[in-house]
């Protein structure tokens, strides 16, 4: 079967495993290799990792066996396989660490270990940020030129000091970001770090720069040929949806990086930009496209496995497009379940708005002591500091409705004033919901005038960016207070 199969060039992993059952150790060693590469090639990744679990039982050599170790555990981490991944990555450390080899190779093997760590949740963000920290330290020291490596250390660290809310990580990562931004002579390298950089723009509320940067992204990997890079710079767009109202960019990803994200089969990237579309949409009051990917996020998730560093957001903005939609039980379902998951891990910036939320569905069910106790949780969390003003505001919504029934009105109006003020300029989204949240409370405590100056503001921002929905929810809840009907929630739509 397998000279016939070599005969007519058929299927190399099909070949390899006719001469493995008939004993050709070598040649079932080399079509095993080709077929794995094929199967790569079309990110057929399951295939992928048979074959390459073939060729390493037919391996020739201790030295090439080991080599294969390595590629099938870096496999199984791309497919968040992490339980399979971690004994082969550690097994390819042991045996470079014995066999003195180059100095990159034991600094690769160290960081595929412990990105495992990092990313499965093994390790608490915190212990994450100083182990990547020492590992980037011995890097520099050691003298290596090894930028591709330096920017994947410092990815990895970004993403741990915007978990752990370690602003000082932060900051020292982004500086040396940017130097490895400014000496980088390969376009694949500068496409990553222009990427993170464009996100932590987009952060600091400066799109401008944010969208520069990350367009810098898109074109440097598109001229290295690079899709996995590419995919990347998409997913640092999504940064910009979260502050921004742009049905366009929202298309483009979903047209363009979704189908790359499925082809390169890795199901916690297809659910983060299927939740950061959906969050656009929820932003555009396009509430079944956002319900229907927000579906399809939850389903990539739930039949693939618990992803930390996707689920808890996913979760939390499944929640919010239940509450839009008047679902206050099954909301609260989605927020307990986001604060397990974000407990667990460390994720503070989802614990802090999952907390805030839950406190508002308690106030929204007449339970004030109850969320008076959410309320004290979450400012206890956000007074370490770190915090995005768009993952405070569940709770600074809280604080201005407790204060607002219990009496203090000109407080909780003075506080929200100076978050749509800083707002503004940076995050269209939050201004235009701190502004209905405004509108709610003047026209209840009968401050007319007040109420159609903040009324004119959002309109005009609202018109500005052609989002003719947030004019027609502000007149809607007029009219109902006007009428002295009930009232929907303002709603803080998701991060």
């Amino acid at each position: 079967a397998a000279r016939a199969l070599i005969r007519t060039k058929g299927d190399p992993g099909e070949i390899a495993a006719h001469l493995s059952a008939a004993g050709d150790r070598r040649r079932a060693f080399r079509y095993a290799v080709q077929g794995a590469d094929a199967a790569e090639g079309i990110y057929a990744l399951e295939e992928a990792a048979d074959l390459l679990q073939l060729a390493i039982e037919h391996a020739p050599d201790q030295a090439t066996r080991m080599d294969l170790v390595g590629r099938l555990g870096k496999l199984f981490f791309h497919m968040r396989e992490y339980a399979k991944a971690r004994p082969l990555l550690q097994e390819r450390l042991d045996n470079v660490s014995h066999s003195k080899p180059n100095g990159l190779q034991i600094f690769e093997s160290r960081r595929d270990v412990l990105f495992v760590d990092v990313y499965s949740g093994a390790i608490c963000v915190n212990e994450a940020g100083e182990m990547l920290s020492d590992l980037y330290s011995e890097l520099i020291g050691s003298g290596l030129d090894a930028p591709g490596l330096e920017a994947d250390i410092l990815r990895a660290l970004l993403w741990a000091g915007a978990r752990s809310l370690d602003p000082q990580l932060v900051e020292s990562t982004i500086g040396k970001l940017r130097g490895l931004h400014a000496r980088a002579s390969l376009p694949e390298i500068k496409s990553r770090t222009a990427r993170n950089l464009g996100i932590y723009k987009c952060y600091e509320g400066q799109l401008d720069e944010a969208q520069a940067l990350l367009d810098q992204a898109r074109c440097l990997a598109l001229e290295a040929g690079d899709e996995t890079a590419l995919l990347d710079a998409y997913i640092g767009l999504t940064a910009l949806l979260h502050r921004t109202l742009r049905r366009d960019l929202a298309a483009e990803i979903l047209r363009v990086a979704l189908p790359m994200a499925e082809r390169h089969a890795d199901p916690a990237i297809i659910a983060a930009i299927l939740c950061n579309c959906a969050v656009s949409y929820v932003y555009l009051r396009e509430h079944d496209t956002a319900e229907k990917l927000l579906a399809q996020a939850e389903k990539m998730l739930d039949s693939r496995g618990d992803y930390p560093d996707t689920a808890p957001s996913v979760l939390y903005n499944l929640g919010f497009l239940a509450c839009a939609k008047g679902y206050v039980s099954q909301a609260q379902a989605y927020w307990t379940r986001a604060l397990e998951i974000s407990n667990t891990y460390g994720i503070l910036p989802v614990k802090l708005e999952s907390i805030a939320s839950l406190g508002l569905v308690a106030l929204h069910r007449g339970r004030t002591a109850t969320a008076r106790e959410f309320a004290a949780q979450a400012l206890r969390l956000a007074r370490r500091g770190g915090f995005l003003l768009d993952q405070r505001f569940g709770l600074e919504e809280l604080l201005a409705r407790l204060r607002f029934e219990s009496g203090k009105k000109g407080k909780a109006l003075r506080r929200l004033a100076e978050v749509a003020e800083f707002a503004r300029s940076g995050d269209i989204p939050l201004y235009l919901s701190v502004q209905l949240l405004r509108l709610e409370l003047l026209i209840r405590s009968s401050q007319h005038e007040k109420c159609a100056k903040v009324n004119d503001e959002l309109c005009e921002v609202a018109r500005r960016y052609n989002a003719s929905a947030w004019i027609l929810v502000a007149q809607e809840q007029a009219n109902a207070l006007n009428a002295g009907g009930s009232l929907h929630r303002a709603q803080r739509y998701p991060q």
